[in-house]
Formats: structure tokens, C-alpha cells, sequence
């Protein structure tokens, strides 16, 4: 068997399992237009996964800087009163 014949079996392979398995997941592949908007579907889908991803990291870092600015009041206003105390 030579490459060749190797090659046209594997894509022939290939192209019978893409048919049958992307229908069964639901994506439509019986047209161009349909793979179009296939694309753009999983497109979008990228770009609402990273603005998530950003919207997550923000909000990680928000929460540290309010829970640091927390702790260094909370220090702010222990020093002061002990200084008070002291009578500094």
C-alpha cells in the first residue's frame, strides 16, 4: 500500500467521522453558510470566555486591594490610638 492509497484512506476516514459526529453535537455542516456561522458562533464564544476571564481577575484583585486597604486602616487607627494613649 502506498502513501498515497495511506492518505485517501485516512481522510476518507476522517471526512465519514467529521459527518457523523458533528451532527450528532449539533453543529450543522451541510453548507457553507452554516460553517460560517459555525465560526462565528465559536468566535464569540472565545471572546465572552476571555472578557469573563478578565472580569474575574478584576474582581480577584479588587477584592485583595479592599481587603489590604481594610487591614492597613484597621493598623492606621490602632497605631493612632496608641499613640493617644501614650500621650505622643
Amino acid at each position: 500500500m502506498s502513501e498515497e492509497e495511506i492518505r485517501r484512506i485516512v481522510e476518507q476516514a476522517v471526512r465519514e467521522t467529521l459527518h457523523e459526529m458533528l451532527p450528532a453535537l449539533g453543529i450543522d455542516i451541510s453548507s457553507p453558510e452554516t460553517r460560517i456561522q459555525v465560526q462565528v458562533d465559536m468566535a464569540w464564544l472565545r471572546r465572552q470566555r476571555k472578557a469573563s476571564e478578565q472580569v474575574e481577575k478584576l474582581v480577584k484583585r479588587t477584592a485583595i486591594a479592599i481587603a489590604v486597604s481594610g487591614l492597613l486602616a484597621a493598623l492606621w487607627t490602632g497605631i493612632r490610638a496608641a499613640m493617644r494613649g501614650k500621650g505622643l
